[in-house]
Formats: structure tokens, sequence, C-alpha cells
């Protein structure tokens, strides 16, 4: 009788010189999953990829993936502090290798990643979207409507870098302060969007369209500490920060105003529009009833404190058997 193989799964990730609280999360997942993939049965080996490795182009990636000669990529590179867009290049060298991979493909990482492009998608496709515009100088804003409450945020960046207390603003003369201090910091420009001062949603999805729900989460900022009106970067990486600890999700089950399948609704098709597959989560806020999708996360952060598997803990899926409908996802793609 024959053994039945086992099969081999290369978990590549990221590895910062001076990483970040957001990319030093991505070395957490790592081990987690590789623990997961190992109880489970797989033969998991790590693949840290540098910007060295980056810089010395996709042959020698493409090298030391035949090398290991994988069944599947179970893909957690989320590029790097100073190179967001590395996330994309290393997508495309896994899609030209041909070994399926977890997670988004290129398209859909490169279109996400761009916050105006993501608007443009999203309302070509009937997706409700905050009113806003991208600004890459301090002229963009010369001739434009100006929506108070307003709220700033990097055009092409991803885990909430850039939000911070400086992100909202309610008149002309802090927009403008904050615009200009911020170009500085982010050149490849910005977004401005009227606040939407509402409930925030999370929805969870696994899979190709119509997708497959993991699970509502709810933030009601109605029952936040006094003066948070939004999640910023420290309430979602810095576990020594009062904003970490200050407004924990919740799972949704039901809501007087928004109904669950509402959130869900409108999440499935704005993934459908911007391509989503694999795995990821679409941010949502609500004002007098009306949903506007706010991101759309592909490859979510998938620790296990993370809000994508506590949404699975809350179906009933452990850590191990979301981290094998993901790989199984990828698998089928073979």
């Amino acid at each position: 009788m024959n053994k039945k193989k086992v099969k081999k799964i290369v978990i590549a990730v990221g590895v910062d010189d001076v990483p970040r609280e957001d990319t030093l999360d991505a070395l957490r997942s790592r081990d987690s999953v590789r623990m997961a993939l190992v109880s489970l049965g797989y033969e998991a080996v790590l693949l840290d990829i540098t910007e060295n490795d980056m810089a010395a182009g996709a042959d020698m990636i493409l090298s030391r993936l035949e090398e290991e000669s994988p069944d599947a990529v179970f893909n957690i590179f989320e590029g790097f502090s100073d190179d967001s867009r590395a996330e994309i290049t290393f997508a495309e060298i896994l899609e030209s290798s041909g070994i399926p991979f977890t997670g988004n493909g290129s398209q859909a990482l490169e279109i996400c990643l761009d916050k105006s492009r993501t608007r443009d998608v999203l309302i070509k496709n009937g997706v409700s979207v905050p009113y806003g515009f991208p600004v890459y100088k301090m002229s963009d804003i010369s001739a434009r409507e100006i929506r108070y409450p307003s709220f700033i945020k990097p055009l092409s960046e991803d885990a909430s870098v850039g939000i911070d207390e400086m992100s909202f603003v309610t008149d002309e003369k802090a927009l403008r302060d904050r615009l200009e201090a911020k170009l500085k910091r982010f050149p490849g420009g910005l977004v401005v969007e009227e606040f939407i001062s509402g409930k925030e949603y999370a929805a969870g999805f696994f899979g190709e369209y119509p997708y497959e729900l993991a699970g509502v989460s709810l933030l009601d900022f109605g029952n936040a500490p006094s003066g948070m009106k939004f999640l910023n970067y420290s309430s979602k990486w810095d576990r020594s920060s009062a904003e970490y600890t200050g407004l924990i999700p919740g799972i949704m089950r039901d809501d007087s105003e928004v109904t669950r399948e509402m959130v869900s609704d409108l999440s499935r098709k704005a993934g459908l529009a911007l391509g989503c597959s694999g795995y990821f989560r679409v941010d949502l806020r609500e004002k007098d009833g009306e949903l506007y999708v706010l991101d759309v996360n592909p490859n979510p952060d998938i620790n296990k404190d993370a809000g994508f598997a506590k949404q699975c803990y809350a179906k009933g899926l452990s850590y191990e058997k979301m981290i094998m409908k993901i790989i199984e996802i990828a698998l089928r793609k073979k």
C-alpha cells in the first residue's frame, strides 16, 4: 500500500532591516501558520524574503522556490516598511512560477493598494464610498468641494500606515496644514474623504465570488473612550497604546439599523469589483442608515488574535481549520 505523500508548503514572508509593528506582526503570522500547517500534517518550510533578495530579481527568488519544489506557497509577504509595492511584485513572481499560492493575485493587490483607483472601480460598479478625491500637491484642493469633517489617508499604503490624530480635520486651516505635513511624508499622494461618523463594520471572506462569509465585526464608536472617532495605526498594532485596548470589535449578529446581510452583500459586491479571492476583508461605516465602503484589504492579518481569526472562531472554525481552508483554496487552483 502506497503511503500518501505529505504536501509541502513554503511560507513566504518579508523581513525588514528596520521593521514597523505591522511588519513584525507578519513574522508572528509566519510562526502561527507554520505551527498550524504542521499540526494539520503538512511539511512547512520558511522562506524569508529580504529587500536584498527582491533587489536581486525574480530569477533568484524563483530559484529558491524551485529548490524547495513545494505543492503551494502560503503567501504572507506584505512588502517592506519602505516599499509596500513589493507585495505586488512578489505576487507577480509567484504567478510566473505556476505554483499555487494563498490569497489574492497581483492585480487585486495592485488595485487595492491604490486608494484612488479603488474608489474609482467601486464607484463604477455601484458601490457607495465616501465623497473624496486624491491630492498629489496642495493646489489639488483649490477647486474642490470639501465636506467637513474630513479624513486624510495615504494614497498607497495599507495596515493603517499614516492614520493618526492628524487624519481627522474640521476646518480649512487644519486641512491645509496637515496636508502639507503629510505630503512630505507620503509624496506619492493622499486621499481626502468626507468623514463617515457612524458605526464601523468589517466583513471577512474566503474563496471566489460569491465568497464564503467568515463573519462580520462591529465597532460602535458611541461606546468608545472619549475623543476616539476612528481606528489609527496604534489602535491596530501598538499593544502598549491606550488606543489598542480602547475599543474592541465585537462579532455582529444583528443590528437595529443596518443588517448583517446588508453589510455582507455590499462587501461581496466590492470584493467582486476589485477581483478579490482567497481571503480578504472589507471595511465599511454607516451614516443615516447608508453603508459606505472605506477600504478593501486583500490578505488581511491572520494572526491568532486578529479580527479575521476572531470572525472564524465565532463561526466555529479553529485557527487550524481556518489555515486549512485558506491552503485548500490555493491547492484547488493547481
